[in-house]
Parts: structure tokens; sequence; C-alpha cells
């Protein structure tokens, strides 16, 4: 016998072979104490059913019953010793937990301007080293030498920067990472402050701190002038380089990635 719910559904499953449907309870004898049956039959045009409710408004009690459940079982906190139902879960696992090494890595940066330039090698590694822009290290190297590694200058200064032996034996042995170590310690010594650190390279750090500023020197007046043009017209060419997550790359944890020069 195939049985319905009201609504016409059938019935999960007919019941197991030798197993006899009833109404109202459950349909093994052992159910109901001493293997009493039923209490009572269907009522007349009502359908009987397997496994589920037969009136519409039965499943809907017992769908407000397990709400109103729910309900009492989240009226305490969840991590209060009141609440019947607790929550276990380690909330460490979902908190927001910034990490201070973790960041976008920065974007390189390329100059075709500089790429193709005598010493463009040297003079990149010896300003990543003293820590300034390997443009300004080419325009002194350009005012100062012309990229002639040989030059000597009426004073002795040597070099591509121009070097006098004192300040080389002092800030290195190469004259070329002497005049960028050189130049960086003039930058921090007059506050950043780049065309005081021009000409104190060109007229020497005392004669800027003597008169309080540019001395009235006609080639240090030219020369400061010559250096932060060149300076300028080789950071206008900078390009900047897209990272490997711009261009869809995969992202790896741990750091910003390095990129070239």
């Amino acid at each position: 016998m195939r049985t319905e719910y009201p609504q016409g559904r059938a019935s999960p499953s007919p019941p197991p072979e030798g197993v006899k449907e009833t109404w109202g309870g459950p349909a093994f004898p052992w159910e109901y104490p001493q293997g009493r049956a039923s209490p009572s039959p269907p009522p007349e045009g009502v359908k009987e059913t397997w496994g589920g409710p037969a009136f519409p408004w039965e499943r809907r009690a017992r769908q407000l019953g397990a709400l109103l459940v729910l309900l009492m079982a989240g009226s305490a906190p969840a991590d209060s010793p009141d609440a019947r139902y607790r929550l276990n879960t380690p909330t460490a696992a979902y908190r927001v937990q910034p990490r201070d090494a973790w960041h976008l890595p920065a974007a390189g940066t390329h100059n075709p301007a500089i790429a193709t330039r005598p010493h463009a090698q040297r003079i990149a590694d010896a300003a990543r080293a003293a820590g300034i822009d390997p443009e300004l290290l080419h325009a002194v190297v350009k005012i100062e030498s012309g990229y002639d590694a040989a030059a000597v200058s009426p004073k002795g200064a040597r070099g591509l920067a121009q070097v006098m032996p004192a300040t080389a034996e002092r800030f290195g042995h190469d004259g070329l990472d002497a005049g960028a170590r050189y130049l960086r310690h003039l930058i921090d010594r007059f506050g950043g402050d780049l065309p005081l650190a021009l000409a104190a390279y060109n007229a020497g750090p005392g004669a800027v701190e003597r008169h309080g500023g540019m001395p009235p020197y006609a080639e240090t007046q030219a020369y400061v002038p010559r250096v932060l043009a060149e300076y300028a017209a080789l950071r206008a060419e900078r390009r900047r380089l897209p990272t490997r997550w711009q261009q869809g790359g995969a992202w790896r944890d741990g750091g910003p990635e390095k990129s070239g020069s």
C-alpha cells in the first residue's frame, strides 16, 4: 500500500516488510508499554502516512518547536557558563592579526637613460650601497669627470667622482664608492639640503658652514645648478616596473620581492 501526505506527496518510504502501519503512534508493538498497538485508527478522510505527520499543522508545530529550542539555546552568551550549548571554536583563528612584515612588494624602477651610460653597473652598485639615487651619482660623475675614470684635477682629485686622496682614504679605497659615501655623508650633515650638500662636495663643508649657505665662489655657484639640472633630467626618464602581483603572478608571503633597479 502506498501512503501519501495530505498535499499529495508520497511518504518518505514504505514501512518495512512485516511491519503493520498504524495511525497516531509507533508502528512497532514494543514502542508501547505492554506491546499495545496504536491508540486509534485515523479519522475518516485522512490518509495514513509512514514516517511523517499527517496534518500540515503538525509539521509546522514541529518546526516552530525546533526554532524555539534554538532561540532558547541562544538566549545566553556562547561563552557564558550558563549556556547549554557552547561554541568551542578557537576565536584566535578568526581574529584579524596584522603582521608588520606583510605588505605588497614595492614597484621596481628602470631608467633607460642611465642604463647605457659608461660604468652604469659600477655607479648603480655604489649608489645602492651608499643609499642615494643612481641618477644623482650619474649627474655628479658627468659634471665632475665626464665619465673619465683616469681624470685627475689640478688640485689632485681623482677618478670618476673626483675624490681627493684623503677623502678616499676616509670613505673607501675605491674612488667611486668613496665619492658616493661622501655625498651621502654631506646630505645627512646638511639636513637633506641637496644644493648645500653639492656645494660642500665642490667647495668643502667648511666653506658652506663659514658662509652660512652657498659659498660665493663662481665655480661652486655654477657647479650646483649643473648637477641639479642633470639630476632632474635623468629622473624624468625613470620608469616604474610592474610587480609580479600586478602582472597576475602568485604572491609569496614573507615580505616584498626583490626587483632590479
